[in-house]
């Protein structure tokens, strides 16, 4: 019974976590038009690392990705859906886990969360912006996501690969 309960919330997830990324891709996608430079976003396979810290704690609920040129640069946008049931999610934590190979030092840094409590509360997400840097080959890395809340609990912490493919956009 326990094994059949598992596999009907484990089927819960995958179909909420659809439905939201679907949701942001359309929003992310509705305004880029304007920007010929940008490339569709795409879901971020994730790996769950570590569950939140409480039932009460944010909780990320998945990872879009999407490519942009911008001054001569490669960026890759990274979306983080999530839900803070008490609205009060503050920042965003990012840890480099692994990187596939470069010569230069990659770096990761975290994010001040600013939404307001009742969006947070029914579900968004914050965009932030990675530079692949000046390197002259590709590399991937996988990074590490926690969201934290103001009274110090934790979010479950996913793991996600970022690939710098520099012929990935024209």
């Amino acid at each position: 019974m326990a094994g059949l309960r598992a596999r009907m919330l484990a089927a819960a997830v995958i179909c909420a976590v659809t439905a939201i990324t679907s949701a942001i891709a359309q929003q992310a996608t509705a305004g880029s038009s304007a920007n010929p430079g940008l490339r569709s976003p795409r879901p971020a396979e994730i790996i769950q690392r570590d569950p939140p810290s409480s039932s009460g704690a944010p909780y990320i609920q998945a990872v879009t990705l999407r490519g942009e040129r911008a001054g001569g640069h490669l960026y890759i946008v990274q979306e983080i859906a999530y839900r803070a049931a008490k609205g009060n999610a503050t920042r965003l934590r990012f840890q480099l886990v692994s990187v596939s190979k470069t010569p230069l030092k990659v770096t990761v840094r975290d994010h001040a969360i600013r939404s307001a409590s009742a969006r947070q509360q029914r579900g968004t997400f914050i965009a932030v912006r990675f530079r692949c840097g000046p390197f002259e080959k590709n590399y991937s890395h996988v990074t590490r996501a926690t969201i934290l809340d103001a009274d110090g609990e934790r979010s479950n912490s996913v793991d996600f690969t970022v690939s710098c493919n520099l012929a990935t956009i024209s």
